[in-house]
């Protein structure tokens, strides 16, 4: 599939930005700044294997270069993440929408519900469990959402755009995700719909506009491995 106006504002000015390892060009819409891939698989899923979150890296740790292996596509070892990796997401849930399981006495109230789109194993919101939110997630890779479920959380299977229903939540967050959507525009109409008056919605995306990224052009490592991402954002 190959884009000739941008995925986000429908602008036509498109011009080249960057090469990836994988040869495919990243451009930049003149119009609204969105950086993202011109060509990307009809079938995006087929992307998203069993392995996605366990890379096996060569027996010595390195590829064919000599460099230190970073995936092409997917996470190494996943699993092998500590809860404490992110403790920096749950301060952030705690600074923009507050740490419910923290009351004054007589101020008991329905804990707020959090949803978490792409919640992987469940690693984040088992953090923001204890800080007092109801939690769900959202998983499409069915070894992640069961690892997700053996920690007793709700983790939905469906496609985002599908799940819940308009004003249901308080919170949702989508750490490292929507750099993987086809549809941007759908995505965060979606999250709007979801949250509730005075709703709080929480992301993080790699930064494709830093100094470094500037200098590294081309080498950087976010155009040499995480393949699967279909937008840059800056």
């Amino acid at each position: 599939m190959q884009h000739r106006k941008c995925i986000y504002c429908r602008g036509r000015k498109l011009s080249p930005a960057h090469v990836r390892s994988d040869g495919k060009t990243v451009v930049r819409c003149v119009d609204c700044g969105l950086m993202f891939l011109r060509d990307w698989p009809d079938d995006i899923t087929s992307l998203y294997r069993d392995d996605y979150f366990d890379q096996t890296p060569p027996s010595n740790g390195q590829g064919a270069s000599g460099e230190w292996h970073i995936p092409e596509v997917g996470y190494g070892t996943y699993a092998e993440i500590g809860p404490l990796e992110f403790r920096w997401q749950q301060a952030l849930l705690r600074l923009f929408a507050g740490r419910p399981g923290v009351l004054l006495e007589g101020e008991a109230q329905e804990a707020p519900r959090l949803l978490d789109v792409g919640c992987a194993n469940g690693s984040f919101l088992v953090l923001a469990r204890t800080d007092g939110y109801q939690t769900e997630g959202v998983e499409l890779l069915d070894v992640a959402a069961s690892q997700a479920r053996a920690r007793g959380l709700r983790v939905h299977s469906q496609p985002f755009e599908q799940v819940g229903k308009p004003g249901q939540y308080d919170v949702v967050t989508a750490w490292e995700f929507i750099e993987h959507v086809a549809d941007l525009r759908a995505i965060l109409s979606q999250v709007r719909s979801l949250l509730g008056e005075g709703g709080v919605f929480l992301f993080s995306t790699p930064d494709a506009g830093t100094a470094a990224v500037e200098a590294q052009g081309d080498r950087w490592i976010g155009y040499r491995s995480s393949l699967e991402h279909l937008t840059y954002l800056t």
